[in-house]
């Protein structure tokens, strides 16, 4: 399976997007801004299509560089 490669840019706009996201709730302990944050990368990854990899989520994109195989075992 080839591994994803994301440049520094990439990986900024990703914790831009989850800092925002995060930042909108006020959290009682570190467990609830864990599960939240668990909850958005998963959304990030399994839900939200992404433009800039033609409009599919980054697990289908996993997936079609793993040749059709899937992917369960990361959801």
């Amino acid at each position: 399976m080839k591994k994803a490669h994301f440049t520094d840019s990439q990986i900024l706009a990703i914790l831009k997007q989850a800092e925002d996201w995060l930042s909108h709730y006020i959290y009682s302990d570190i467990s609830e801004l864990q599960n939240k944050a668990t909850d958005w990368l998963w959304t990030y990854n399994n839900e939200r299509p992404n433009m800039g990899i033609g409009g599919i989520t980054p697990i289908q994109k996993l997936e079609k560089l793993n040749n059709g195989n899937s992917t369960d075992s990361l959801h």
